[in-house]
């Protein structure tokens, strides 16, 4: 891309009505989404007068894509629940089902949408390459994924893992929850067994 072609499509943007922000939020999530390099990235947020932090440059490739925007979190406050699960999904590279998911699991936990985006980028819900790593693991020691998921319930109803968390070892191991397993409390989750398919 060359510089006249990068100002060209910037004007076009903010003729049609796109503010800075936007403007910057969308090159941003393109960029996580691998359609824009990080040099283009670079050279279209420098033309709009914007630079990269310091904390940004430091950062891993794969935590530049997955947490190097600042985000708006009174966006998400706002934002219809599918609104929000599609953008906390391009953001953290999750399927939209489990990013919606979350966003429910986090309001029976009594957590605004917000709340719940900010645990999961601290790293207080497991991550998909964690889950992956030691289900990979369990499964290396003899266990089925169907016992990984009898264990992960199990952890579940001790408190000793969350809700989210559950949903992600679910996931790795191939298996979702249920309509009515979603439509119960969080404590009738809890008593009343785990209902998949």
């Amino acid at each position: 891309m060359t510089i006249d072609d990068a100002k060209q499509a910037l004007e076009q943007l903010k003729n049609e009505g796109y503010s800075e922000e936007d403007i910057v939020k969308t090159l941003y999530l393109m960029y996580a989404d691998e359609k824009l390099s990080l040099s283009d990235l670079r050279t279209l947020t420098e033309l709009m007068g914007y630079e990269f932090t310091e904390e940004f440059e430091n950062m891993s490739e794969k935590d530049k894509k997955t947490k190097g925007l600042e985000i708006n979190y009174e966006f998400f406050d706002k934002a219809s629940l599918q609104d929000a699960a599609e953008t906390f999904a391009s953001m953290m590279n999750i399927p939209v089902d489990i990013a919606k998911g979350f966003l429910n699991d986090g309001l029976q936990e009594r957590r605004t949408y917000s709340e719940t985006i900010k645990k999961y980028r601290a790293g207080d819900i497991i991550s998909f390459d964690e889950a992956k790593a030691e289900v990979k693991k369990l499964e290396a020691s003899g266990m089925s994924k169907q016992d990984i998921s009898d264990k992960a319930f199990e952890l579940f109803k001790n408190d000793e893992i969350s809700l989210s968390d559950l949903r992600v070892f679910f996931a790795v191991c191939g298996f979702e929850f249920t309509p009515e397993f979603e439509s119960l409390s969080l404590e009738d989750k809890k008593k009343d067994g785990c209902v998949l398919d």
